[in-house]
């Protein structure tokens, strides 16, 4: 095993690393509404501020607008859902960490940090072309344009 290995084994159980993680999904849950939005029409900059207005921090709110633009919620999207249900769990663990409501062993981090990588190691782009029943993948990873109508 490398040394890089050894050491990113060593702290996957970090709650460090975990909240790192955590931050990137939310940033990537974002990304993914914006690749949705701009399938529909929008432009980028029209995208976000939407996102804005409706505050989509807000994970009810998320939920909402994820709904209008893909046609179910993320849970229960076709290829996605899975993903999400995934986020959901690691999110009580977040709460926990943040809030200190709890003492949390090492092992739950590492195994959410886990969950976590599988999530993004996902093929996004087949799995939002798939949903939007769209040809060309939608890779919230890279750059996003506005589809033509």
């Amino acid at each position: 095993m490398s040394v890089a290995e050894e050491l990113s084994k060593e702290r996957s159980g970090l709650p460090e690393a975990f909240l790192l993680q955590y931050i990137a999904w939310e940033a990537f849950k974002v990304r993914i509404l914006i690749a949705g939005m701009a399938q529909s029409g929008l432009t980028v900059k029209e995208a976000k501020a939407v996102l804005r207005d409706e505050q989509v921090w807000n994970q009810t709110n998320y939920r909402k607008i994820f709904k209008k633009y893909f046609g179910s919620y993320p849970s229960n999207s076709k290829g996605v859902g899975k993903y999400f249900n995934a986020g959901e769990k690691v999110e009580t663990l977040r709460h926990a960490f943040v809030h200190g409501s709890s003492r949390v062993a090492p092992d739950s981090y590492r195994k959410a940090s886990s969950r976590l990588t599988e999530i993004f190691e996902a093929d996004w782009g087949k799995l939002l072309a798939d949903l939007l029943k769209n040809e060309k993948r939608i890779d919230p990873m890279r750059r996003i344009n506005r589809s033509k109508l």
